[in-house]
């Protein structure tokens, strides 16, 4: 498995919005990882496209004593999000439940208050943990959209955090939904080698493009 260097050329301007017309960036060296006291969160801290109905789960080295008053889970204009609280694992764990479905495309952060693991007050590192939900999947076309101008908003691999190697694909996400009969490879979209086009299957999704090399990139070829 070697490593390529990785240029993939996406014409986005001709890729137009969908639905009548009207980027998972997620660190593993995440601040709410303590092996000491809270061993898992999900989301994870800054994890992108969250299901707006998802829970938040928090699991911890050994049973901790809370209720809903230890935590405090906020949106959009800070406005507070109501929820229910479930021990879990043997006390070890707590689900919080938001009572509605969180809003689309939308940054929340939970924080804890007052909860202790063997007598040891336990908190986020940096004192919150923070998500963004997933843009809608249907309804108003301005609940699709994860932001106002249409762009890739990320690709994977990124060939920073994950290196592209000689047999990846390259998987691209769009901040609004896609017309698919806009994304055409060779033309709007390519994977380009040497000034030729690489030979690929190209998957369009509703808000993500799959560019799939037929055949294994050539070990420290520029792509």
């Amino acid at each position: 498995m070697k490593n390529n260097k990785l240029a993939l050329t996406a014409l986005a301007a001709a890729l137009v919005a969908g639905c009548g017309g009207s980027d998972d960036s997620v660190s593993f060296n995440t601040p709410t990882f303590d092996a000491r006291n809270l061993h898992y969160t999900y989301p994870l801290d800054n994890q992108q496209q969250v299901a707006p109905r998802a829970i938040i789960a928090l699991q911890f080295s050994h049973a901790v004593t809370a209720d809903a008053s230890n935590f405090t889970v906020t949106g959009p204009d800070d406005e507070a999000v109501p929820f229910t609280l479930k021990s879990v694992a043997d006390g070890r764990g707590v689900v919080l439940t938001p009572d509605d479905a969180l809003k689309p495309a939308s940054d929340y952060k939970v924080v804890m208050n007052g909860v202790t693991v063997l007598g040891e007050t336990t908190t986020f590192k940096d004192g919150a943990l923070n998500f963004t939900t997933r843009a809608a999947l249907e309804g108003p076309i301005e609940t699709q959209k994860t932001a106002a101008s249409f762009e890739v908003e990320s690709i994977f691999p990124d060939d920073g955090q994950f290196k592209s190697m000689d047999f990846s694909s390259f998987r691209l996400r769009t901040t609004h939904p896609i017309d698919a009969s806009s994304a055409v490879y060779g033309d709007t979209i390519s994977l380009m080698s040497n000034g030729e086009v690489v030979p690929a299957l190209l998957l369009v999704g509703r808000t993500t493009i799959t560019v799939d090399p037929l055949e294994d990139m050539t070990p420290g070829d520029t792509y």
